[in-house]
């Protein structure tokens, strides 16, 4: 068996009754709300003003590790140049060493 569907309205909620207040205290509530719509003002601009400061430290951060990238690929293949500049003369120093002593070996047997 099928329930049938009811549909049921909302009731509107009910507003309270307004309170009557003196002109003075209309005044001070009017200040008031200027005051803090200036505030609000001055904070949405000191906001504004220091996302514009973080986006530009962002884009400085940015900037220098790409220089750091930069400078520390350009170290790295400067210490493989090194490396190979000593592997070159180690090998070279090594030749020199083996033909010092083919030499004096020669110069042993000659005297």
């Amino acid at each position: 068996m099928k329930l049938p569907f009811i549909v049921k309205t909302p009731i509107p909620p009910r507003f309270p009754e307004p309170i009557p207040i003196s002109i003075e205290e209309a005044d001070d509530l009017k200040a008031t709300i200027a005051q803090l719509n200036k505030a609000k003002e001055e904070m949405q601009a000191t906001l504004l003003k220091a996302t514009q400061e973080n986006c530009k430290l962002k884009m400085e951060g940015l900037r220098k590790d790409k220089i750091i990238e930069s400078s520390n690929k350009r170290l790295r293949l400067e210490e493989d140049e090194k490396r190979r500049v000593q592997d070159c003369l180690g090998g070279a120093n090594s030749q020199l060493k083996h033909k010092n002593k083919e030499r004096d070996e020669l110069l042993d047997r000659a005297h």
